[in-house]
């Protein structure tokens, strides 16, 4: 059994993801910069914006959840299966299908939070969006939560 994760290679995307999935240390080693890190002292960071989005979102009540058409991101039974469970809570959803999510092609739909079953990096461009953004996962999260 592993103590810990090593992640080889460059920018902190993909290293912080699996922080936040494992309960084990993750060791960066950033191959551009040369440096060794140890994320794990992130966690609680990352933990605390996640708490804060959830208890946002809990309080909002358009979703728009996002869908991607493109080959190995497309979660539609995810996404349809979210709307369901949102539905039974009260919540207005809405499934937004496209290729590319960004701010301005999102212009004009009015929803409150987006839950993202595309590409996870999306969930890292909130402020673009000026929108809660929460992953499948904490979507589900939030259903429980709501429910009590």
């Amino acid at each position: 059994m592993a103590e810990c994760y090593l992640f080889i290679g460059s920018g902190r995307f993909h290293p912080l993801g699996l922080q936040e999935k494992t309960e084990k240390p993750v060791l960066f080693l950033d191959i551009e910069k040369r440096t060794l890190e140890d994320l794990s002292e992130e966690k609680d960071g990352m933990k605390i914006r996640r708490g804060m989005r959830l208890e946002k979102a809990a309080g909002m009540k358009v979703f728009g959840i996002l869908v991607s058409t493109k080959p190995g991101q497309i979660r539609l039974k995810k996404a349809l299966e979210i709307k369901k469970k949102l539905l039974k809570t009260g919540k207005t959803a809405y499934i937004l299908a496209g290729d590319c999510f960004t701010a301005e092609k999102l212009l004009g739909i009015k929803t409150d939070v987006l839950v993202n079953t595309a590409c996870p990096r999306i969930r890292e461009d909130y402020e673009q969006f000026n929108k809660v953004i929460l992953n499948a996962e904490e979507a589900d999260d939030l259903v429980k939560m709501i429910k009590g």
